[in-house]
């Protein structure tokens, strides 16, 4: 649902959390206006926007939050 990513990648700040991206123009262009782009529908914008576990994680590409978590059980509550 992307376009080609461009060659020079983006950071993209969240939660005190800067990732650098590869983000195809589309999605580059959203994140500049504080919109959603059309390849992530949603009333409330991206997942990401909101305050669960899993959206704080990027579904637990970052950090160990998401794994430690998992272990616990906590997901299932």
């Amino acid at each position: 649902m992307h376009g080609r990513a461009g060659r020079k990648a983006t950071q993209v700040e969240a939660d005190g959390t800067t990732l650098t991206l590869p983000l195809c123009a589309e999605c580059r262009q959203a994140l500049k206006r504080g919109t959603a782009p059309a390849s992530l529908p949603g009333d409330d914008g991206p997942y990401w926007y909101d305050d669960t576990l899993w959206a704080r994680t990027f579904y637990g590409t970052t950090g160990d939050e998401l794994a430690a978590a998992t272990s616990r059980g906590e997901l299932h509550r």
